[in-house]
């Protein structure tokens, strides 16, 4: 039924005589295979093995390209963007129409760029095209669902947010579904289509959609933090804290948590209007170790909506700025607000600037500032910003759109 694995089973068994008749090379290429696999584990426990590692596969197999990948990653991790890029060629020349090869080059051009050390326009186009040579040349579905997951996240971490939901729907227009890791990449992509959307203002479309595969999978805790974090942007409170409450206590009764889930937990009971409760839950011993632990940006929230301007000011203080612009721009929502409380209006609208810089589709703060240019009657500022929104090329759904459209016709 299948005569092409009993081939590949044949010739493996050949070449494993061939061995033990002394014919050392006939298995060089599983030899390397193994020495890369060590140097993929050295990374982790003793990196002064892995460039021995590397070595010796390359002295076992010099053809084999993943071992020059490994050698590019090796160096991109040390910052030497030459050396990684002499590796890349090499295998460039070695296996022209081997996929992994573009994505090591997207990741070539995306590790300088989020280190600001090449011009934003150029790393992008470049690391487009890569991924889109990966996606022409790669024929197993398997691998194919890995680049378009890899292709999307880079788009939505550098605001790139019409190209990541297009790269995600070009993925569902047909999924492959025949193994359970391809259904399952078909859920991945689907969610992160309604997370994303859920961010841009089409809150319960996507509530629907994520309510719908908590409903069939249960057991994907991610999938439930992505629940109940849409359920708090469009501001339904009550079913966000009974969500993630049946969640915290099937994990409890396991005898583990998710500090997750408790930081969304708090933010709910505050937006359900007791921040009372909510204080007692941020205090509770048995929280101790999670808030040590958890999201620090989240924190950073969650005071800020308890006005608790001195803590809020003291983990934000301790944090550095993201490098890719999709987190950054939260870093520089929070300070905003975070000023704005303190009274600090020209910090905060600064701080609010430079998050729509960051990620023009941030539109809790494209909102904020609006409102910050209403308090200090800069109407035309606010009308201004108000259009740049509804005008971005993935436009902002009912939830924000309406109220952008609204200030910009009469700025209020």
């Amino acid at each position: 039924k299948d005569p092409e694995m009993y081939a590949w089973v044949d010739s493996l068994i050949t070449k494993h005589r061939r061995y033990q008749e002394g014919e050392w090379m006939a298995l060089s290429r599983y030899w390397a295979k193994a020495y890369l696999e060590l140097a993929k584990k050295a990374r982790i426990s003793q990196d002064s093995m892995l460039v021995s590692y590397l070595d010796s596969a390359m002295r076992w197999d010099s053809t084999y390209v993943p071992t020059y990948l490994a050698y590019a990653d090796h160096w991109m991790g040390k910052g030497d963007w030459e050396k990684a890029n002499q590796w890349i060629k090499q295998a460039e020349e070695l296996a022209p129409n081997f996929a992994p090869v573009d994505l090591a080059r997207a990741k070539w051009y995306e590790k300088q760029l989020d280190k600001k050390e090449i011009f934003e326009e150029t790393a992008i186009r470049a690391i487009s095209e890569a991924y889109q040579k990966a996606t022409d040349k790669e024929k197993d579905r398997r691998l194919s669902a890995e680049i378009n997951q890899a292709q999307r996240i880079f788009y939505m971490d550098y605001s790139l947010w019409q190209d990541a939901i297009e790269t995600a729907e070009a993925y569902l227009l047909d999924p492959p579904t025949f193994s359970t890791y391809l259904r399952d990449e078909k859920d991945e992509t689907v969610a992160f289509l309604a997370y994303l959307k859920g961010q841009m203002g089409y809150g319960q479309k996507s509530v629907n959609t994520l309510k719908e595969l908590v409903i069939r999978k249960p057991q994907n805790y991610r999938y439930q933090l992505m629940y109940a974090e849409t359920l708090l942007l469009s501001g339904q409170f009550e079913r966000a804290y009974e969500q993630l409450k049946g969640v915290q206590d099937l994990l409890m009764a396991s005898g583990s948590n998710n500090p997750g889930i408790t930081q969304m937990l708090i933010q709910a009971k505050i937006g359900m209007g007791d921040p009372v409760a909510a204080k007692a839950m941020l205090q509770a011993p048995e929280f101790s170790a999670q808030r040590r632990r958890g999201n620090k940006m989240r924190w950073v929230e969650i005071h800020l909506m308890l006005k608790d301007t001195a803590q809020a000011h003291k983990i934000l203080s301790d944090l550095k700025i993201p490098q890719k612009p999709y987190q950054a721009a939260i870093y520089h929502f929070h300070a905003g607000s975070l000023e704005k409380l303190k009274g600090n209006i020209t910090e905060a609208v600064a701080a609010y600037q430079a998050c729509l810089k960051e990620n023009p589709y941030h539109f809790r703060g494209r909102l904020a500032l609006i409102e910050l240019y209403k308090e200090i009657e800069k109407v035309e500022e606010a009308q201004s910003l108000a259009m740049e929104g509804t005008l971005l090329p993935a436009l902002p759904g009912p939830d924000y759109l309406d109220l952008l459209e609204n200030w910009e016709r009469s700025g209020e």
